[in-house]
């Protein structure tokens, strides 16, 4: 029974110090550094990257690469920016939210808006043109802002998710 103990406290011992060797070499720290933010620690891991071979440099940068597609379907189906928000693009996300808030918003404004001026003034529906309203121009406004938005929140998954990878080749060294 005392050689079971013994012979567990020295592969304990042993996988211990292989793991605080692997947190001190600098991939491992590395890793830590882009686990944290890329643009935070940019300098950290652009010095430390000299220190690797051309082979841990390309596992880092594939470790880590950003892939658009996610992101993509998220905002496409969900929208309101949930995709950025995902992919760890917070000023995508808020653009995103906003458009999104602001151009519902107007759509349904311009739909009570017009629902009350048809309902409260018979003579108004019998003489003018519900496409000239001030409540479906609010829907049209509403509706090219919800539109323009659902656009800017799929172009900017691939151009948030390229300029990462591009950033991330940089710092790592990676061509």
């Amino acid at each position: 029974m005392k050689r079971f103990v013994v012979c567990l406290l020295l592969l304990a011992i042993s996988a211990l110090s292989i793991g605080a060797q692997n947190s001190s070499s600098p991939e491992a720290r590395i890793n830590l550094l882009l686990q944290d933010d890329l643009y935070r620690n940019f300098d950290l891991i652009s010095a430390e990257s000299s220190l690797l071979t051309d082979e841990q440099r390309y596992r880092l940068f594939t470790a880590h690469e950003n892939d658009p597609t996610t992101p993509f379907v998220l905002n496409l189906i969900v929208g309101l920016g949930v995709g950025s928000f995902v992919q760890g693009d917070i000023a995508g996300g808020l653009v995103g939210l906003g458009l999104g808030v602001v151009g519902l918003g107007t759509t349904m404004a311009g739909y009570f808006y017009l629902v009350d001026e048809l309902a409260n003034d018979p003579e108004f529906v019998a003489a003018a043109d519900p496409i000239s309203t001030d409540g479906f121009r609010l829907i049209l406004l509403g509706t090219g802002v919800s539109l323009g938005g659902a656009i800017y929140r799929l172009v900017r998954t691939f151009t948030y998710s390229n300029r990462y990878n591009r950033d991330l080749q940089l710092a790592l060294s990676v061509y």
